[in-house]
């Protein structure tokens, strides 16, 4: 049998949908994927499994101590101290949250999310016949913030909070006296909470992250965190995740189910994380200088440029969330931008009704071509 050649089947080579969704000509800054190179050393560990067939059924990541590893990385990135025994495996983030919604709640129960933010938290509250309940965030000028008044009021009624921290899209990164006083409401109410906390290396500001666990015994006993390397190391097509449950008693409500329906871990994946966590920290600090960088030359030229639009720079993540609400063409603008500009963002309304008007611009790529996409985004932005 010949071989398959992909120029046969009309496919230059495979691409992951950050580049394959729109065409050559289009830069894209709509999905959280880096256009960066990844880290030198992740790539040379991948060639070198693959160059000596290393492709076959993986240890399990206790075996390879992953767990133990994380332990570790934790306690020296956000002076987290856990233990090891409370570390899971799971694909991904979003498979976490799904799997807590099934795992701690019934069909009918209130889950309760804060808009604007990641588009799953919608769908999967809602794909699994839960009630959305809603703690919109409050734009200030001084940035978003949390209404505490009124998440108290929902917190009463809700089972589940899918909290998100770096926020996406926003870019906050909350405080501890901010989640403090979350947390308090929390525990008053014995709310469970699951924690995104995928950004959490992606703190662009002097602020630290803030593990919502590390608060205090008693909302570790009710939270689960959910980590991954993939956001920070740019793997993010390399799934995997860690969560994080101090409770024997949620520990049990999510095993309740038989492993083997979440499937294993790819073992390319596990190479790939256990060469970020103990190789990668140089990588990961010049990238951050790289986002740094873009995200101060974004906010200087949105204010001396796109009259009409208004940025405030989150304190996190590589994702900038623009307001064009006075834009004239705002309700066809993302459209605009790839039509005139060849850009691909992502429409505010994504992540819920409060984000109508808004757009979010990923800013992870090198600054010579990121200046090349603002020049871009200048045919439609430039003054109004």
């Amino acid at each position: 049998m010949n071989k398959i050649k992909l120029k046969e089947l009309g496919i230059k080579t495979i691409q992951g949908i950050k580049d394959s969704k729109y065409g050559d000509d289009v830069m894209p800054a709509w999905i959280a994927d880096m256009n960066l190179e990844i880290a030198p050393c992740i790539k040379t560990g991948l060639i070198n499994m693959v160059e000596n067939s290393i492709c076959g059924y993986p240890q399990t990541p206790y075996d390879l101590n992953l767990h133990k590893i994380f332990k570790h990385y934790v306690k020296e990135h956000f002076d987290w101290k856990i233990s090891s025994e409370n570390v899971i495996f799971l694909k991904d983030v979003v498979q976490g949250i799904c799997r807590s919604i099934y795992s701690f709640t019934n069909k009918g129960d209130s889950v309760l999310i804060q808009p604007p933010v990641y588009q799953p938290f919608h769908s999967l509250v809602n794909d699994t016949g839960r009630h959305l309940l809603y703690n919109p965030l409050i734009r200030t000028e001084n940035g978003y913030q949390i209404d505490f008044e009124d998440f108290e009021k929902k917190a009463k009624s809700a089972k589940l909070f899918i909290f998100c921290n770096p926020q996406n899209p926003t870019g906050r990164v909350f405080s501890l006296k901010e989640l403090i006083r979350l947390t308090d409401i929390c525990v008053a109410n014995k709310l469970i909470v699951v924690s995104d906390e995928i950004h959490a290396d992606l703190v662009l500001s002097r602020c630290p992250h803030i593990p919502l666990a590390s608060i205090g015994k008693d909302i570790a006993r009710q939270t689960v965190t959910l980590m991954s390397a993939s956001k920070a190391y740019n793997i993010a097509g390399i799934s995997l995740a860690f969560g994080h449950l101090e409770s024997a008693e949620l520990k049990n409500l999510f095993a309740s189910q038989a492993e083997a329906i979440y499937g294993n871990q790819s073992i390319l994946a596990l190479e790939a994380v256990r060469i970020a966590l103990t190789e990668g920290g140089e990588w990961l600090k010049n990238t951050l200088g790289i986002l740094r960088k873009n995200r101060l030359i974004l906010q200087k030229h949105v204010e001396q440029n796109w009259n009409h639009v208004k940025y405030l720079p989150g304190e996190g993540t590589y994702l900038a969330w623009l307001d064009c609400r006075n834009v004239p063409t705002t309700k066809s603008l993302p459209k605009q931008l790839l039509s005139q500009s060849k850009i691909a963002v992502t429409e505010g309304d994504a992540f819920g009704a409060e984000g109508e008007g808004f757009i979010r611009l990923n800013f992870a790529r090198n600054t010579n071509e990121f200046l090349t996409m603002l020049e871009k985004m200048d045919k439609v932005l430039r003054h109004g």
